[in-house]
């Protein structure tokens, strides 16, 4: 990665949402990093937000789905050629199930465990799902 002059990473925020059942709620990436892949709902934390604030709106906004956060889950390293993410993930609880995919993801689908090995993850979410010990 080259170095460049007063670059620094993005601060995201994201959510394992897991309902009743172990089904957890994962959204398909429309833009890079990880376009066409599936991940945890979440997104950029803005200026003057808490990072669970921002996990919990994003989650919101994405899916339409309202979540409680329990606990902190990790941080995640998302870099490229021209990005670098540091994505804080927590495990939370639907407080809502029903979906409705936001503007700036694909789909947005409720997934049982069994079936994650079905869809193209995106790397990240993959750690996350492991430490979290659903994969």
């Amino acid at each position: 990665m080259s170095e460049v002059k007063d670059q620094r990473p993005i601060v995201g925020a994201s959510v394992l949402v897991k309902r009743e059942g172990g089904d957890v709620l994962l959204v398909e990436r429309l833009n890079d990093p990880g376009r066409g892949e599936w991940a945890l709902p979440g997104g950029k934390v803005d200026y003057g937000e808490t990072v669970e604030h921002a996990a919990v709106r994003e989650v919101k906004e994405e899916t339409n789905v309202d979540v409680e956060l329990r606990e902190l889950l990790g941080a995640y390293n998302i870099i490229g050629e021209k990005y670098h993410f540091v994505t804080i993930s927590f495990l939370g609880e639907p407080k809502t199930t029903d979906i409705v995919s936001g503007a700036d993801v694909g789909l947005a689908d409720w997934i049982n465990p069994e079936n994650l090995g079905k869809k193209a993850l995106t790397e990240t979410t993959v750690e996350a799902l492991n430490d979290a010990e659903v994969l």
